[in-house]
């Protein structure tokens, strides 16, 4: 999977690429310019992720019950060539999947960064990526192109959802303003290229407490009633709308919950 995640600060964007990641597989490789995911301990160095990756790549040993966590921060200033020192590393392994946070400290919507690029168009197929970002056009093209699954957070800006009529069909456009805080819309392509939308109401299948990254993002605002996030809320959903019920990606996080 290719999964671009889309939303403001504090919304829960890195908290629902570790919930996605988690899915595909227990080993997690975590760029993380911007410290959101300091719950997991210390970052680790390029030899130490080298390390865990080649022990779990040995046949003889086993695969991890629980999801090993591998947080890689860059330096400041050396974004590029760090992650490009990362992913040269990661290019011989398979089977794990890889958040990318702050998608635009690696890209702009013109440019992007060689390695990453790399993995998109040519990763093994055992591996999955999920990126985060503010805005659509802040991912480079090829990320949008190759995209599989957009996960989207509410969005008002006028401007922001106006650009994207032109790359998305008309029923995301007018959820988007609607969503309640912490609600999501999936969109993917289903069978034949139909495009399918769903929205998900309840943040409980996907929430995982991140401590001091997303540090206003509790279960505790979410919901306030005891219910999930916005939990009830009324949406005049199209009728074309995907069922959360068919939403296979969405059943698994409900599954794992």
């Amino acid at each position: 999977m290719n999964g671009l995640i889309v939303g403001k600060r504090r919304m829960g964007k890195s908290t629902l690429a570790l919930a996605l990641s988690r899915l595909h597989s227990n080993i997690i490789i975590v760029y993380d310019p911007n410290s959101q995911y300091r719950e997991f301990g210390d970052p680790k160095t390029i030899p130490q992720i080298e390390a865990t990756m080649e022990w779990f790549s040995d046949p003889e040993n086993p695969e991890p019950p629980e999801p090993v966590i591998l947080v890689f921060r860059p330096r400041v200033g050396f974004f590029e060539d760090d992650f490009g020192a990362l992913a040269d590393m990661l290019w011989k392994y398979d089977g794990y999947s890889l958040v990318v946070d702050e998608a635009p400290t690696l890209q702009t919507p013109h440019n992007i960064n060689s390695q990453l690029a790399r993995i998109i168009r040519q990763g093994p197929a055992g591996v999955s990526i999920f990126q985060t970002c503010h805005r659509v056009p802040d991912a480079n093209r090829l990320s949008r192109a190759l995209c599989t699954d957009y996960f989207f957070f509410r969005s008002t800006q006028s401007k922001d959802v106006a650009n994207m009529a032109a790359e998305f069909d008309d029923r995301l456009i007018r959820i988007l303003p609607t969503l309640e805080a912490y609600q999501v819309v999936h969109h993917w392509q289903g069978k034949g290229g139909k495009d399918e939308l769903a929205i998900w109401r309840d943040s409980k299948p996907w929430f995982i407490e991140l401590g001091h990254g997303e540090t206003e993002y509790r279960h505790e605002d979410a919901e306030p009633d005891g219910g999930g996030a916005a939990q009830g809320t009324l949406i005049e959903l199209p009728d074309d709308t995907t069922s959360v019920d068919n939403d296979r990606l969405y059943q698994s996080l409900k599954g794992g919950a």
